[in-house]
């Protein structure tokens, strides 16, 4: 609005950083750690595998998802 464009370019840029950072930690902590928030969750044995298979390839799908709603 003040006519800074040199200042909104800035801003965006920098939360286009932030966005990145932020999706690419959390999905690689999520991946990472999936197996022991499931143990935290107390997740059944008889479904184990496959919500552990969920919840990584959910993590695993932030980055994009994140963009998505970045642009």
């Amino acid at each position: 609005g003040a006519g800074d464009e040199v200042h909104v370019r800035k801003t965006i840029a920098n939360s286009i950083y932030i966005l990145a950072t932020s999706a690419v930690a959390v999905s690689i902590l999520g991946v990472i750690f999936a197996p022991d928030i499931l143990k935290l969750l107390n997740t059944p044995d008889r479904i184990y595998e496959d919500a552990l298979l969920y919840l990584r390839t959910t993590c695993a799908g932030i980055p994009p998802i994140a963009a998505y709603n970045g642009i």
